[in-house]
């Protein structure tokens, strides 16, 4: 559902005026806070400290990084300035470490 969303944007805003290269590019950024500040009071959680904008972005990066996504391309997808950052969202995730436990006992049953 949210890659048709992002599609529907994507096919719509070829012939908007931009403000950058951003997936929501087009939207200007005092527009974009007042939107969200609108939502979240409409949800009922304008006191929510804890529900910020950034967590969009912490929502986008881990499961990339859950999903086996290489850090380089998140830290590029996210605009981040170095990889420092983006394996700041790459914390505990079990899967990933079962993979590696998977792939060390692959190693030693060929050694």
């Amino acid at each position: 559902m949210v890659l048709e969303i992002l599609q529907r944007i994507q096919r719509r805003q070829h012939n908007l005026p931009r403000h950058d290269q951003k997936v929501f590019g087009h939207i200007a950024e005092r527009h974009f806070s007042r939107t969200w500040v609108s939502m979240r009071a409409d949800l009922g959680l304008q006191d929510d400290t804890q529900f910020v904008v950034h967590a969009l972005r912490h929502t986008c990066c881990t499961p990339l990084v859950s999903a086996g996504t290489d850090l380089r391309t998140v830290m590029e997808w996210m605009g981040h300035a170095s990889l420092e950052v983006t394996q700041r969202y790459s914390h505990f995730i079990p899967k990933r470490m079962d993979v590696a436990v998977g792939r060390l006992v692959s190693l030693r049953a060929t050694s």
